[in-house]
């Protein structure tokens, strides 16, 4: 019996004649006769799979592919380590989808796969480790405007790192990147960071601006290693914006999915601040204890600046007259700065769930947004389907920066 398993796929960045070049790298484990088979002659087939659709096919589309005789990419000897081979294909494209297969023979029965990977652009999808380089960074350069505390960590152990920027005895606006492992985050944030600390440095003496600027790392990092499909929940299967305990007993039903079940995709959790990194977010919240917060949403690391606040709100027409006038003060500034028109009579929606971080703050009487995409920004709908572009995300660290500012000044008076 001749037999292949363990077959991986991930997108990784290697350098390569002098460069860096991202390439995708295949592991597996080779068997024969239920031992460990020290002989490494493999065939390899790969397929460029130009139907799958982001955010509209899942892992299910990928079920059952099986390839053509003439999309074999490899048929020789691989060195082996411990059962272990190694394959790195340095023939694709930055934003397509591949499939691989590895066998022993030719279409024998023993075929191990399909293993789908995306090669995704790492200008607009960070790895962990960058993120935190990135973040360590900010303290360095900015010592006297710049703190960090850990807040927690992520099912995996990822340490989640809390960023303040100004007078932390000051009026703080709160920041929360990527509950949703498949949304934007760090690669707004962190520049945005930047910038303002460079710029902004005496609006941050009488303000605070306070980030977390990754939240569901450890799937976000599963996204950036290639996995092609949209992630909502953690590591343990959780939605994150659905977990906290503010009318956690309440099942949503968004996107036709119950939030009381734990097959789907918004599943709450067993029980309220079930998840290690709620209880990040939570401790990050009690340090910043903000004045209004924005969950940073949207799909593929982008998002502008459509705001949306909690369904518990419903009926309460002062805290939905301060969100109202909220969303379009920051957008104004947010549309200003990308010489965008503005929207009149711009008011806040009315989306989040139980359970989410709008939610939570909305019960201590604190303004609160997931921000999504705005309808009428065109040049951001190709993330809809994964097409973000380095182009966009510096358009939107522009534009929530201007967004941004308006409310520091707004608070910090």
């Amino acid at each position: 019996m001749k037999k292949v398993l363990k077959l991986n796929a991930r997108s990784v960045v290697e350098v390569k004649d002098g460069g860096e070049c991202q390439c995708v790298k295949l592991n597996f484990q080779v068997y024969k006769d239920g031992k460990p088979n020290f002989g490494s002659h493999v065939i390899i087939y790969r397929r460029e799979e130009t139907g799958y659709v982001f955010d509209y096919d899942e892992w299910e589309y990928f079920d059952c592919l099986l390839p053509r005789e003439d999309e074999i990419v490899f048929d020789g000897e691989l060195e082996i380590d411990n059962t272990f081979c190694e394959y790195t294909d340095y023939d694709v494209e930055v934003g397509k989808t591949y499939v691989y297969w590895v066998g022993r023979e030719r279409f024998g029965e023993y075929l191990t796969g399909p293993a789908p990977v995306t090669v995704r652009d790492r200008r607009v999808w960070w790895h962990f480790d960058e993120v935190l380089e990135k973040t360590y960074a900010l303290q360095k350069d900015f010592p006297e405007l710049i703190t960090l505390e850990q807040v927690g960590n992520t099912v995996f152990g990822k340490p989640l790192m809390a960023i303040f920027a100004g007078d932390r005895t000051k009026p703080v606006v709160a920041c929360v990147g990527a509950v949703h492992a498949g949304e934007s985050g760090p690669e707004i944030l962190l520049p945005l960071v930047r910038e303002l600390a460079r710029e902004q440095s005496e609006l941050l003496k009488k303000s605070c601006l306070a980030i977390l600027p990754v939240v569901n790392a450890d799937m976000r990092e599963k996204m950036v290693d290639g996995a092609p499909w949209y992630i909502r929940t953690n590591a343990a299967g959780v939605d994150i914006n659905r977990n906290l305990d503010a009318d956690w007993d309440l099942t949503d039903y968004s996107y036709n999915l119950s939030s009381a079940d734990y097959r789907s995709p918004t599943y709450r959790g067993p029980y309220p601040n079930s998840e290690p990194e709620v209880r990040a977010v939570l401790q990050f919240l009690k340090l910043a204890d903000p004045r209004v917060a924005f969950s940073f949403h949207g799909p593929c690391s982008v998002t502008a600046e459509g705001m949306i606040v909690s369904k518990s709100a419903t009926g309460d027409e002062a805290y939905l007259a301060m969100a109202d006038q909220i969303k379009q003060i920051y957008s104004d500034h947010f549309r200003d700065a990308i010489d965008f028109p503005k929207r009149e009579n711009y008011k806040a929606g009315i989306a989040c769930s139980a359970g989410s971080i709008p939610t939570y703050l909305y019960h201590r009487g604190i303004p609160a947004f997931d921000l999504e995409l705005s309808g009428d920004l065109h040049m951001l709908d190709g993330s809809i389907r994964g097409n973000t572009t380095p182009e966009m995300i510096s358009l939107m660290v522009q534009a929530h920066k201007a967004g941004l500012i308006s409310m520091l000044k707004r608070y910090g008076k």
